[in-house]
């Protein structure tokens, strides 16, 4: 017997004013425009009668757009004391994102082997995924106001093309073996994964010239997990088990861990900005003090010894036929993970800050630095209505 089946979809989402609030007008929201595609194979061949073999392939991509409303080409502007935007979008995103993936596999049933019944089942999964991302900002530049004046300018590398790959290849093997009331599940699964960061460029921008990349390896990952189940039938009627399991699980890589040694990330300066034509527009030659910056061409590097984060678990229960088809399911479970992603600072130790009093605008959808000292005038002002 064989079996042949066929899946294809596309699917689309458009939202004309992505982040429309009573801060953010409709000129100032993103158009997102998604298209999702799905095509998916399934073919299966009974061989024999003890036999099955099975082929699954998968292929997705996405495209995830968050563009600038049209005709929109005033510089994003931000009054930092009501949370209030006018002009164009923050930034312009455009995510592709893709995947193909396939598996082959083999079950195999032996009675009466070695003492007792197997069911055997192997087999070889593939993946790849693929992760493109563009950035862009009108001019360059976003702006900040504090009650109507010019306090500081945003000045990003864009326009940013960013591209990450990571490959899959997965063999694995179980058996369950039967003998009398005892059934004891075994597994194993090999996974290497590739991540790496692909040759690529962006163009020239406002404020950043045109850059370029060698291809750069990010993470390569060998791992393999063991998997372990006992259950035994209590009286052997199939009423009563006893169930206990462990099982160690790799976690799927994102691009994150991939991207974050990239030269070519979304980055940017804050400055403090001297309008001088009183336009409320940034242009080149207005800047003033360097206040921070961010991401951009990334000091970042991956650990040598980073390895792929993992969760191990424990499972132990007992099943009861109550009759009247109901089960009564118990089961505890202990699931703890470990080799966990982070990042850290190692280029400063602890005691190699300085403390130093800063001033913040805090919104419900951002925190920003603000370019002014304890004294200055407007500072003053906003503390002694607090205190009122």
């Amino acid at each position: 017997k064989q079996r042949i089946e066929v899946l294809g979809t596309i699917q689309t989402y458009y939202k004309p004013n992505r982040n429309a609030s009573a801060q953010v007008p409709p000129d100032s929201t993103w158009i997102e425009d998604d298209v999702f595609r799905i095509f998916q194979g399934h073919y299966n061949a009974q061989i024999g009668s003890a036999a099955l073999f099975d082929a699954r392939v998968s292929y997705s991509n996405i495209d995830f757009p968050l563009k600038f409303q049209e005709g929109v080409t005033q510089q994003n502007t931000t009054e930092l004391t009501t949370g209030n935007q006018t002009g164009a979008a923050p930034q312009s995103f455009a995510f592709f994102r893709e995947r193909l993936a396939g598996e082959l596999s083999m079950n195999y049933y032996k009675a009466g082997w070695l003492g007792a019944d197997h069911d055997f089942r192997f087999g070889y999964q593939y993946g790849r995924a693929v992760s493109n991302s563009d950035a862009d900002v009108v001019d360059g530049a976003t702006v900040n106001l504090f009650e109507g004046e010019p306090n500081y300018a945003i000045l990003y590398n864009t326009p940013v093309h960013t591209e990450s790959r990571y490959t899959d290849n997965v063999l694995y093997a179980q058996d369950s073996i039967t003998h009398g009331n005892l059934t004891v599940n075994l597994g194993l699964r090999y996974q290497n994964t590739q991540g790496i960061l692909p040759a690529q460029a962006s163009p020239a921008g406002p404020f950043s010239p045109a850059r370029s990349f060698q291809e750069q390896d990010a993470i390569s990952w060998s791992d393999l997990a063991r998997r372990v189940g006992v259950i035994f039938d209590l009286g052997g009627k199939h009423r009563t088990a006893l169930k206990v399991g462990y099982g160690r699980y790799f976690h799927q890589l994102s691009p994150d861990p991939i991207e974050a040694p990239s030269p070519n990330n979304l980055g940017g300066t804050g400055v403090g900005w001297n309008d001088l034509n009183h336009d409320l527009q940034f242009q080149p030659g207005e800047e003033g003090d360097l206040l921070f910056t961010f991401g951009g061409s990334s000091i970042t590097s991956v650990d040598p010894d980073l390895r792929r984060p993992r969760t191990d678990e424990i499972t132990a229960g007992a099943e009861f036929q109550l009759g009247h088809n109901i089960v009564l399911n118990v089961e505890g479970i202990r699931r703890w993970g470990s080799q966990l992603l982070a990042t850290t600072e190692i280029g400063i130790p602890a005691g190699g800050y300085t403390t130093t009093t800063a001033f913040f605008y805090v919104s419900s959808s951002s925190v920003v630095p603000m370019a002014i000292t304890p004294n200055d005038e407007k500072v003053l002002t906003l503390q002694a209505q607090v205190a009122e």
